[in-house]
């Protein structure tokens, strides 16, 4: 699967990419696609957007992040635990705020928001449902360094981790986690 602007959804079948008929269309942009199996298959995107696959039909899926958020990033560790990560804007002439919403198997529910401190996440990625990392940066920061966000979930609570003494990664650049 592979996912882009105006809502395109392309599917490969190992010989050829086709186009998948996508709930949404010209408007809003899809930016992050994760699955579990081949009939359980999220897809994010711009304005909250969440779209799931049944194995026969995409369907659209109520954000809590429907107000303006945009969703980046999406991971899960299985079909009962899965995450995805973007900002929401925030009040006129402020800059957007973080979310990390979490998906329990039969609802999405904000899991973080970090809105005091205007951070928004790019990226989101685990090796379970009690080690999941999300990478991002602050708005209130000039400095694109300085400005570097990591954070962690253990299963219970998130928190922030520092980034690696001396590494060059910045805001600016495309965040990923592997």
């Amino acid at each position: 699967w592979a996912v882009g602007e105006k809502g395109t959804i392309l599917h490969w079948n190992g010989l050829v990419w086709s186009a998948a008929v996508s709930p949404v269309t010209n408007d809003p942009s899809l930016s992050g696609i994760w699955g579990s199996a081949s009939d359980d298959v999220w897809a994010v995107g711009e304005k909250g957007t969440i779209l799931h696959w049944n194995g026969a039909t995409w369907s659209t899926q109520d954000s809590p992040a429907a107000n303006g958020a945009s969703l980046f990033g999406i991971w899960g560790s299985d079909a009962e635990h899965v995450w995805a990560a973007g900002w929401a804007a925030g009040r006129a002439n402020e800059p957007g705020v973080q979310v990390i919403l979490r998906w329990n198997g039969s609802k999405w529910t904000e899991d973080y928001s970090a809105q005091s401190e205007k951070l928004f996440a790019y990226r989101i990625w685990g090796s379970g449902p009690r080690d999941v990392w999300a990478v991002g940066g602050f708005y209130s920061t000039p400095d694109p360094l300085a400005s570097r966000v990591i954070l962690h979930w253990d299963g219970a609570a998130w928190s922030s981790v520092s980034p690696p003494t001396g590494s060059e990664v910045s805001f600016d650049a495309p965040f990923t986690v592997r």
